[in-house]
């Protein structure tokens, strides 16, 4: 801007007569302003594009859960993923479930803390009746995959979702399917629980799948 005003200075002196000078500062004044406004553009073009990014990254969810709990957490960080607000409709369909059913399932406790979302799908029963006949639980916790292993013991199998290293056991009394994986903050927990009284499908029946459909939609 000082370079434009200083030729504009230049030029008057050089140019006799007012109403010539007058004009020729006029044409020089609407240039510099048209270049100013061009410099401007991109930054304002740039702010709208990342604006739009970010907006279509969130993912949509009809019917949102009510908010996390607050944690304690003596001795560990907070955990600061939720996969109520993290899954979006259309995972929680392709795994198998009803998005509506969406439902915060949060278990916090002095020394660490699991912030869980639940997922029901119901099928008709013999009765015409709809009933729940599968339970999907996603958990993001503090609690390390190393303590996981250490506490299910002989029962943890080794198994790698998305090439995340992992373990998967059962938990026979629940009739549930556990997967087990490693993030920087502690663990992913996606289980699933079926109700064997209204339906065949056995517990770790898709686990895998689902499994990696939710860390997919989750990345660490």
């Amino acid at each position: 801007m000082q370079r434009i005003s200083d030729q504009i200075r230049r030029r008057f002196r050089r140019i006799g007569g007012p109403v010539v000078k007058a004009r020729i500062l006029l044409c020089w004044v609407l240039i510099a302003v048209a270049l100013l406004s061009a410099c401007a553009a991109p930054e304002n073009t740039s702010t709208q594009t990342t604006g739009m990014q970010s907006t279509s990254t969130a993912p949509s969810i009809a019917v949102p859960a009510p908010p996390t709990s607050s944690q304690v957490n003596m001795g560990r960080a907070a955990v600061n993923r939720d996969p109520c607000r993290e899954l979006g409709d259309d995972v929680v369909a392709a795994a198998g479930f009803d998005p509506a059913t969406r439902d915060r399932i949060d278990a916090i406790f002095d020394t660490y803390s699991f912030v869980g979302c639940k997922f029901e799908h119901k099928e008709k029963d013999q009765f015409g009746l709809f009933v729940t006949s599968r339970y999907l639980h996603v958990n993001t916790t503090n609690v390390t995959l190393d303590e996981f292993r250490d506490r299910e013991g002989s029962r943890a199998t080794p198994i790698e979702i998305n090439g995340i290293e992992a373990i998967t056991y059962t938990d026979r009394p629940t009739e549930s399917c556990h997967i087990i994986l490693e993030t920087s903050y502690g663990a992913l927990d996606v289980s699933k629980s079926v109700a064997s009284v209204f339906t065949v499908e056995k517990p770790c029946d898709r686990m895998p799948e689902i499994a990696e459909m939710v860390s997919a939609a989750m990345p660490d």
